[in-house]
């Protein structure tokens, strides 16, 4: 049975303080731009997560303006923080950088050069995990577009996902850009096919283990389309089921 708390259960609270809520910034008044990683409620994505946690993923976020990465790990508590350093009170020349291994500064280190290191440094030192909450709409509204409410303060950021059908759902109703990344360790969840469709009619980038940099990269220029509001079901919508009712119509058409 999973555990629902209010609060997210912390592994790593990056610069947050006491507690983690998505109305939480370090800067208030600068602009923030969230990549938010979900593995869902009870399987392990360890793929998912070691690829978002290495040095050129992190790397590609922070050349992209990336401003923070919020990872929901689900039960890999243990696997996310091997890869972060033991002691976050160590000293602050090495800490955070390259996500436990301590950056190499080269004697002949230009000013670009020495700008980067820093900028992937105080990143590192950002990054927020937790491993479940039942408030996740409000996380993934951290990674959608801007809103009056946010004063402009928030950039267009990206949601990366296991391929599941109920999380899927949850970022198209946010208005994010969508990676969906299939778990080929399940079987029979019909995960891969259903993010193959979607990317298909253009509603989200389907992302292969592997190159999960690249889909963040390719999903700046070729954003998705947003998926239709419903119409009630009296006005003829075309799945009087919902946005899950649609997701089953688009793979049972691909089979056909």
């Amino acid at each position: 049975m999973t555990r629902e708390v209010h609060l997210p259960a912390l592994v790593r609270s990056g610069t947050f303080k006491g507690g983690l809520t998505p109305d939480d910034d370090p800067d208030p008044n600068a602009l923030r731009r969230v990549a938010f990683v979900t593995v869902g409620a009870t399987a392990g994505f360890r793929p998912l997560l070691a690829e978002v946690l290495s040095e050129a993923f992190v790397a590609r976020l922070v050349a992209l303006g990336y401003t923070r990465l919020v990872i929901q790990c689900g039960p890999d508590v243990d696997f996310v923080e091997a890869h972060f350093p033991r002691d976050d009170g160590e000293e602050e020349e090495g800490a955070g950088l390259e996500l436990g291994e301590k950056e190499k500064q080269e004697g002949d280190e230009d000013e670009q050069q020495k700008q980067q290191r820093e900028r992937r440094r105080d990143f590192v030192r950002r990054i927020a995990v937790f491993t479940y909450t039942s408030e996740m709409t409000k996380w993934m509204r951290l990674a959608g577009p801007g809103t009056d409410e946010d004063g402009g303060r928030r950039g267009c950021g990206v949601i990366i996902s296991h391929a599941g059908s109920g999380s899927i759902m949850d970022a198209l109703r946010v208005n994010a850009r969508l990676i969906a990344v299939p778990n080929p360790a399940l079987m029979d969840n019909h995960q891969e096919e259903l993010a193959e469709e979607m990317e298909r009619q253009g509603y989200v980038v389907w992302g292969k283990l592997g190159s999960l940099a690249d889909a963040v990269e390719h999903i700046e220029e070729h954003v998705p389309k947003k998926w239709p509001s419903p119409a009630a079901a009296s006005e003829g919508a075309p799945y009087p089921g919902g946005l899950l009712d649609a997701m089953k119509s688009l793979v049972q058409g691909k089979r056909g």
